[in-house]
C-alpha cells in the first residue's frame, strides 16, 4: 500500500521500507491481490504498524473481503521477515488499467525496480 494512501486515511506507519515477497505473484483487477505462484517475486513496501491501524485501512465496504494472511518477505537489506498481508481470498476477474497505472506510479515513488514496474504494464 502507498504511504500517501495510509496517511490520507489517518494512519502512520511506524517504519517502512522496500521488500520482496517470494512465491507470490501480483494480480491486478479493481484492486491488487497476491496469489501463490512458485518462483514468482513481488516487490513492494513493507510497513510496520499497529494491527488496529492496519485493520482500519480495510474497513471500506469495497475492501471488507480482505483478510490478514501471513507471508514471508525479504527486506531491502536482505533481512528475512514474517509479515501480514491484507489480501482478498479471490483473484480479480477483470483488469482495471487506471488502477494499474496508479500502482505503477506508487511503485515509482517507492523506488521499486524498473523491471518490476514494467511487469505491472
Amino acid at each position: 500500500m502507498d504511504e500517501g494512501v495510509i496517511r490520507a486515511a489517518g494512519v502512520e506507519a511506524i517504519a517502512a521500507g522496500r521488500g520482496t515477497a517470494h512465491g507470490c505473484a501480483l494480480r491486478i483487477g479493481r484492486r491488487a491481490v497476491l496469489v501463490p505462484e512458485p518462483g514468482a517475486v513481488t516487490e513492494g513496501v513493507a510497513m510496520l504498524m499497529w494491527r488496529d491501524d492496519a485493520a482500519a485501512l480495510y474497513e471500506d465496504p469495497e475492501l471488507v473481503a480482505y483478510e490478514p494472511q501471513p507471508i514471508f518477505v525479504v527486506l531491502e537489506g536482505g533481512e528475512p521477515c514474517d509479515a501480514i498481508c491484507w489480501n482478498a481470498p479471490y483473484e480479480p476477474a477483470e483488469r482495471d488499467e487506471e488502477y494499474a497505472r496508479r500502482l505503477r506510479e506508487a511503485a515509482r515513488r517507492a523506488g521499486l525496480s524498473d523491471a518490476y514496474i514494467a511487469s505491472l504494464e
